[in-house]
């Protein structure tokens, strides 16, 4: 039963547009040369709207959804951070190189993946602070790591004062993106919490 009602719905649209479109077309006829163009730009654009709010009432974001999927893409980091950390500590600098390419990667196709998940209702805040975030991952990665990776390699005693300073950079990057992020997520829980 609850098909047919989505059947006749999507009908009496259809029939709504097709009567919108006639009532149109009749109404700027015989207006001039520059008409029909016009008319067909403006019965296009017409479609092209009610097109768009029939599907906006149709598709509501569920907000615990749209959040677990723009933390997911930060939560994919973890992986990256163990990785790198056990590459780091046992001094294998080629795949610690490795691993920042890989990660620097994923880092990429992440910040795509935030954009294209765009806003929740018209409200971007949390998927702005998580593309900011990743986005601070991957000046990280492609900056300090890249530059920590290459003095460690060189066993260069006299870099040691160098090395923390990267490493302290690095620690506080990845600590002021978490917590972003995680102030967003409150504040987005407060906003849509049932």
């Amino acid at each position: 039963m609850k098909r047919r009602l989505i059947k006749n719905n999507l009908l009496k649209t259809d029939q709504l547009k097709s009567t919108l479109i006639k009532k149109m077309a009749l109404k700027i006829k015989n207006r001039g040369v520059l008409t029909p163009i016009f008319s067909y730009c403006f019965v296009l654009g017409w479609i092209l709207f009610l097109g768009q709010m029939v599907g906006c009432g149709a598709k509501k974001k569920d907000p615990a959804a749209y959040s677990n999927q723009l933390i997911t893409l930060m939560n994919q980091n973890e992986a990256e951070i163990a990785a790198m950390n056990t590459a780091m500590g046992a001094t294998d600098y080629a795949k610690a190189e490795t691993v920042r390419i890989n990660w620097q990667q994923q880092l990429e196709a992440a910040i795509k993946s935030a954009h294209a998940t765009g806003d929740y209702n018209g409200d971007n805040a949390l998927q702005l602070a998580v593309i900011s975030s990743l986005t601070a991952y991957q000046t990280i990665i492609t900056g300090p790591y890249k530059s920590l990776i290459a003095l460690r390699s060189k066993a260069d005693t006299g870099t040691t004062t160098k090395q923390q300073a990267l490493l302290l950079g690095i620690n506080q990057g990845f600590t002021a993106a978490g917590n972003a992020v995680n102030l967003a997520i409150e504040a987005f829980q407060k906003r849509y919490a049932p």
